[in-house]
Order: structure tokens, then sequence, then C-alpha cells
């Protein structure tokens, strides 16, 4: 009895990622590179376009309470519309690098509010019935 095998060999043409893939691909590896880079405080420059040719977006959010800042950046995606669900975007958190300030001023804002609510309420008349 004869035994036949047969190897089947991978085309190399046509494997691997579409250009579309690698477009995005390249537009998340960009993204989370600068929102990586911007919120280490490392100089960061916006001016590229995304594989796309489209400007980015940046936004900074800072919480107070959290004592953080939110660095986004956001490709428009393949539609070249912000705030579609082909958006690609990167967001990092970093500390507040005053946080200490902050902080003291948050307190001092309690503190302050409390004297004057104190205050207030001792110098209100009664009322009678």
């Amino acid at each position: 009895m004869r035994l036949i095998v047969f190897l089947v060999m991978p085309l190399s043409l046509g494997c691997g990622p579409s250009e579309a893939e690698q477009k995005l691909q390249s537009a998340q590896s960009q993204v989370e590179t600068l929102a990586e880079d911007w919120s280490l405080g490392r100089e960061v420059k916006f001016d590229e376009p995304d594989p796309w040719g489209n400007t980015l977006r940046t936004f900074t959010v800072r919480n107070n309470v959290r004592l953080d800042v939110r660095y986004e950046v956001r490709s428009a995606g393949p539609d070249g519309k912000f705030y579609t669900r082909d958006d690609i975007r990167a967001t990092r958190l970093a500390p507040i690098k005053d946080a200490s300030k902050v902080a003291g001023k948050a307190a001092g804002n309690i503190v302050e509010g409390g004297v004057r609510g104190a205050i207030k309420g001792a110098t209100k008349p009664e009322e009678k019935p």
C-alpha cells in the first residue's frame, strides 16, 4: 500500500494584513505612543497627520478630586469624522504634578466653607412660633 502525503505550502501572496488593517494598526500605534509620551511629560509634536491624512485631536481633563490629569489623543479614523464609531483613541492618566498644592487648596476651601456656614448659622435670627 502506498502512502501519499500532500504538503500544503501557504502562498506568500495575499497573506498578512490588508492596507486598511495596516492603517488601523498604524493609527492605533501613533495615538498610543503620543498619549504615553504626553502623559509622561515628554515633548510631543502633534503635527503629523494620521494614516488617512487627518489631523489629530488632543484633550486634557484635570480632576482635582482624584488629583490626576487625563490625556487623550484621537484620530478621526477612516471616515475622517470625529466622534464616530471608527475613531481611534488612546487615553492615559497621570498624577497632577502639583497635587499637594491642589489638595491644600481644596482642604482650605472646605474649612472656609464650613466656617462661613457656622457664622451664617450663628448670626441667623431665631424664628418665633
